[in-house]
């Protein structure tokens, strides 16, 4: 089994900040329309 890398963190909460804004975006959207 391999130990996490810290590039791998560092990109797991970069994709978690990503879903964050994305929901953000829809839940916006959906408020638009």
């Amino acid at each position: 089994e391999l130990e996490p890398l810290p590039e791998v963190d560092c990109f797991e909460k970069i994709r978690t900040f990503h879903q964050k804004l994305q929901s953000s975006c829809s839940a916006a959207d959906q408020f638009v329309k």
